[in-house]
């Protein structure tokens, strides 16, 4: 039976609203490129850890740890720093700003516990 996490729905205005409201609490509101790689690694101490062939493997680009100390990056990604790297990055971000609630009752600490999670996950959720 899927589990459901209960995620609202919210529109575009209202993430856009909310990741400007977290720029600005974190003094970077008017920092163009923003600096997501710093804001994570340095700003957050969650650590950016590259996974070989992580999408070559699961057809994933990243997943970050229920305890949001880590976040697993392609190693591809991380490597040569394409421009998908910083999206990625900027995405795993916004899982974890608009659902902080979710990860604090989850048990991911590696891919297994990822996958096994998300494989149990409503598909309306996910």
């Amino acid at each position: 039976m899927p589990v459901s996490l209960k995620v609202s729905y919210l529109s575009y205005q209202q993430i856009a609203r909310v990741a400007a409201e977290s720029l600005e609490k974190i003094g970077c509101k008017d920092k163009l490129p923003i600096p997501v790689e710093h804001i994570i690694d340095n700003m957050l101490k969650i650590n950016i850890i590259p996974f070989p062939n992580l999408f070559t493997n699961f057809g994933i680009n990243a997943f970050t740890s229920s305890d949001l100390r880590n976040m697993y990056v392609d190693e591809y990604l991380y490597e040569n720093l394409n421009p998908q790297y910083r999206f990625t990055l900027a995405h795993e971000l916004g899982h974890i700003i608009l659902h902080e609630k979710i990860y604090a009752n989850m048990e991911m600490k590696n891919l297994e516990q990822w996958r096994k999670f998300i494989s149990e996950v409503d598909e309306i959720d996910y």
